[in-house]
């Protein structure tokens, strides 16, 4: 379930004057989405333990 961003609103939000609107947006838009991917490696991790140990036993 990725985000869908397409290139014409990104156009449009580079192009757009308010620049400082702008690398907020960009910066909470690189920290969600750093934080999803940290977040699903998490749940992947943790499942992959979770099968090992139940594995073990």
């Amino acid at each position: 379930m990725g985000l869908q961003v397409s290139p014409r609103t990104l156009l449009f939000f580079f192009s757009s004057k308010n620049s400082t609107f702008n690398s907020l947006l960009v910066i909470s838009f690189i920290k969600l989405g750093t934080t999803y991917f940290a977040y699903k490696r998490y749940r992947v991790e943790n499942s992959l333990t979770l099968l090992e140990i139940l594995l073990e036993k």
